[in-house]
């Protein structure tokens, strides 16, 4: 399946850029907490920077609905596929709306 092939790509990749940057300062912060202006994580990405605490803005805004189901044609069956493996937690939001 092309869609499990992509992800273990990523992780596969993910696991490299983990051993490059093995000897450096890393912080991780998802595109959501980024955009969703929670002060506290934002707080801490200041902090990682060196930088003064200060309030910030964006005019980034999510293009992509947040409903999956309504945008990936056959996500119940990749929901179903996914649901023992480590994959799963992709198709969680949508089982808890369910």
């Amino acid at each position: 399946m092309d869609c499990e092939r992509d992800f273990e790509t990523t992780l596969i990749r993910q696991a490299k850029f983990t051993v490059l940057f093995a000897g450096h300062r890393s912080f991780s912060i998802s595109y959501e907490q980024l955009i969703s202006g929670e002060r506290s994580q934002l707080d801490k990405l200041l902090r990682f920077l060196g930088v003064s605490t200060r309030e910030l803005t964006t005019t980034t805004r999510r293009l992509g609905r947040d409903n999956l189901r309504s945008v990936i044609a056959n996500y119940d069956e990749l929901r179903e596929y996914f649901c023992e493996s480590r994959f799963a937690k992709f198709f969680e939001d949508s089982i808890k709306r369910e």
